[in-house]
């Protein structure tokens, strides 16, 4: 079987290849480049990059025919759906014809889908220089950026140019729409789909984005937690989110969490099991495209005992290209050990984070936390991330980095206090990361290992972890999302760990 293959194979390619030089001997391109053209036609890529690769072979003969050649190759191998050994055609293509707009538009929109986005504008970039006012090439990059993440201001520039030189533009409007919804906008942007004369691929999937957002959402969610020392918490949360003329809304939210622990541990105080109710009511608006301020209040309550005020406040999002920040203040009840809810443990938090991204795969961000705590403790907590993307793909990618943390307690009131308050607790680890999207199902899947040191008097040993995450979207209603998380973790264990379950249904109707 094996030699009948190489022989259909020699049978279908040798022809070509004797076509090929006998025709470029006598300079009758075109009748070669048919052939490959018509191989390609019929769905045999081998067969068409054979052909297109011993035309390439006559570069010094007839540097025009490998120049065509190259070009062919890349939308051959375009068309079987090989994008690196496209890139390469276009590439070399590129390398004799830096000039030609339309293939230099072409590749950038190929190199936009397989997620090179730096390349995708650098060859934008190099057509403006040569045409500033070039619609096609401003919404094209507008385009691009959107998809890089991080540079959605300049993307709304891009667009708003390309639209004011083309006012017909169907390509310009929906970069524009796509900035616009990036940056928070969603009710400009919506105007801006309704102008769409009919819809592309893009703009059907911001419209689905826009619907999500701009649509009541109602999320119900279950926690549990256990780990070696015998602690066992579980929680229900129910959120919901009202749209306030599509860029705003109001968010209410009511819980139950529960802790418990084994009789007699550091972690009771009397009883094994505890309860809290939440209830908070808040809002969340547009200030800035690209920032966010979020403001909520609420009560807590300690079984039947009288309410406690409990707040969130932030602001966040992307102020400049390439930046996203987050600082606010909170006050929360602490519910991680019976002995914890019983003593009535409270904190006053501080925090700000910044993330800056280098490019659309590579990033770096900080955090820092001051706490104030009700039993007179104070803590700082500061985190340290950097994360660089290796494969990009719809269906896989993988993400790989390395990342610190550190937290820090001015006392020990662990026996006091009912939870972990370390006078230096670190952790210094590396991690990779991979997810992916299949039709209506996305799936995450992370590990980490690194070492930790529990306190100063410890030693460093040895840190890992794993998570798992799932969602999927059921019918137009429902959206399921589960993760579970287990890890190493040792205080009172000498080889500790604790695991962490979550699982959350969404309800969205659509009208």
């Amino acid at each position: 079987m094996a030699k009948m293959t190489a022989m259909r194979r020699l049978m279908l390619t040798a022809p070509a290849a004797l076509a090929v030089t006998a025709i470029a001997a006598l300079g009758q391109t075109s009748d070669a480049e048919l052939q490959c053209q018509v191989l390609n036609n019929s769905q045999r890529a081998k067969e068409a990059a054979h052909c297109y690769a011993q035309l390439r072979q006559t570069r010094i003969q007839d540097p025009s025919l490998a120049q065509r050649a190259a070009l062919g190759e890349a939308r051959n191998e375009t068309w079987s759906g090989q994008v690196r050994a496209a890139e390469r055609a276009y590439e070399a293509y590129l390398l004799a014809n830096p000039s030609n707009r339309a293939v230099s538009i072409e590749y950038a929109r190929l190199l936009r889908f397989a997620g090179n986005y730096r390349r995708a504008e650098q060859l934008c970039n190099q057509l403006l220089r040569s045409n500033p006012r070039d619609a096609e090439v401003l919404a094209l990059r507008a385009e691009v950026l959107y998809w890089a993440r991080n540079r959605s201001f300049q993307a709304r520039r891009d667009a708003e140019q390309a639209l004011a030189l083309t006012t017909e533009s169907a390509g310009a409007r929906v970069s524009h729409m796509a900035a616009l919804e990036a940056l928070g906008l969603n009710r400009a942007a919506s105007g801006e789909a309704a102008k769409l004369p009919e819809p592309s691929p893009l703009s059907a999937f911001l419209t689905e984005r826009l619907s999500e957002k701009t649509h009541l959402r109602n999320r119900h969610a279950l926690t549990a937690y256990n780990d070696s020392d015998g602690i066992h918490n579980t929680s229900y949360e129910n959120q919901m989110a009202i749209p306030v003329r599509e860029d705003h809304a109001i968010n209410l939210k009511f819980a139950e969490r529960i802790a418990s622990a084994p009789d007699g541990s550091i972690f009771t105080a009397g009883r094994t099991r505890a309860s809290v109710q939440e209830f908070s009511a808040g809002g969340e608006a547009l200030v800035a495209p690209g920032l966010h301020l979020f403001a909520a209040g609420g009560a807590s309550m300690l079984g039947r005992g009288s309410p406690r005020p409990i707040y969130e406040l932030s602001l966040s999002g992307a102020p400049h290209d390439r930046w996203n920040i987050a600082i606010g203040a909170d006050r929360k009840f602490l519910t991680v050990t019976p002995r914890a809810v019983d003593q009535q443990i409270a904190s006053q938090n501080f925090f700000a984070s910044l993330t800056y991204w280098f490019d659309s795969r590579t990033s770096l961000a900080l955090r820092a936390d001051k706490r104030l705590w009700s039993d007179t403790n104070h803590s700082m907590q500061g985190e340290g991330a950097f994360t660089r993307n290796l494969v990009y793909g719809k269906t896989f990618n993988l993400d790989a980095g390395a990342l610190t943390h550190q937290q820090a307690f001015r006392h020990d009131f662990l026996a006091a206090s009912g939870f972990f308050t370390p006078d230096h607790y670190s952790r210094y680890t590396g991690f990779l990361n991979t997810h992916g999207e299949l039709k209506k199902f996305t799936w995450e899947i992370r590990g980490e290992g690194g070492t930790q040191q529990i306190t100063t008097a410890s030693n460093f040993t040895p840190n890992w972890s794993v998570t798992a995450r799932a969602s999927a979207k059921l019918g137009g209603l429902f959206r399921l999302y589960g993760s579970y998380e287990r890890k190493n973790y040792s205080l009172l264990s000498r080889d500790g760990w604790y695991q962490g379950f979550y699982i959350s249904l969404m309800v969205q109707p659509k009208s």
